[in-house]
């Protein structure tokens, strides 16, 4: 939990990370492997069953990412 406590988000957005943590000073690797290597559309739905939660969420992260990058497209109020 501690290795955890100390993540970013900018090292979950990685989807691999190492964290030193304890008085042992114990090394922690932590990957997110559908980060790394995102399934397709057919591995994360099986035919006929709605979209997994998952590829909602990295298509969300995506659109936000992109108007990150694209700041003069963001509506102004």
């Amino acid at each position: 939990m501690e290795a955890l406590a100390l993540t970013s988000e900018a090292d979950i957005d990685s989807g691999r990370w190492e964290k030193v943590f304890g008085d042992s000073r114990r090394r922690l690797v932590i990957t997110l492997p559908n980060l790394l290597k995102p399934p397709t559309d057919p591995e994360l739905r099986p035919r006929g069953e709605l979209f997994d939660r998952r590829s909602m969420e990295a298509v969300q992260a995506k659109i936000a990412r992109y108007f990150e990058e694209h700041p003069q497209l963001r509506s102004r109020k």
